[in-house]
């Protein structure tokens, strides 16, 4: 009986350092849907309130920790509406995702006031950072939207013209529908 106990208290002693290596999660065999709401900028100067925007993403596990999406995303600024859609490569360890993605669309012009602006094709690339729990994450967004022949006039007595293409800061909310 002793040497059964003590042949016990051995395993346990050798198994118990194994057992506590956390393994990687196997990858799913079904896609990951993420809804995203948040706020833009910077504006054009004479805008009060930051754009809002809104993206859905289908996202399929390739690895445990490394996975490929498609993202659809619409924005609403001062004087500008966007559509665009892309491709997602992301990353992810416990409760951080890390992603680029690539989005191209239109960008639709709206005259506010006295404000004139003109649209055209848009093209995307961006980075972000979502950082949270399973189902309700907070992420941060940059990108680079190059807008061709996009502008508004912002200022009636000089005739200034404000391209719609530079940098562009988003942050908001992701609910993840379905978990990875």
């Amino acid at each position: 009986m002793r040497n059964a106990v003590l042949a016990f208290v051995t395993t346990l002693a050798t198994a118990a350092p194994a057992f506590a290596q956390t393994a990687a999660p196997a990858p799913s065999r079904w896609p990951a849907l993420e809804v995203a709401f948040g706020f833009n900028g910077p504006q054009a100067p004479t805008a009060e309130f930051p754009g809002l925007t809104a993206s859905l993403a289908v996202l399929v596990p390739v690895k445990p920790r490394f996975g490929l999406g498609v993202v659809a995303e619409g924005d609403a600024s001062y004087t500008r509406l966007s559509r665009t859609a892309g491709v997602r490569v992301y990353s992810r360890a416990e409760n951080v995702t890390v992603f680029a993605q690539l989005l191209a669309g239109d960008a639709r012009a709206t005259d506010q006031g006295i404000i004139h602006a003109t649209g055209g094709r848009q093209i995307q690339p961006g980075a972000g950072v979502s950082i949270g729990w399973w189902k309700v994450t907070i992420f941060l967004e940059g990108d680079h939207r190059h807008v061709s022949g996009g502008a508004a006039d912002t200022n009636t007595r000089t005739n200034e013209v404000r391209s719609w293409s530079g940098g562009r800061f988003v942050t908001g909310v992701v609910f993840r529908l379905r978990r990875w």
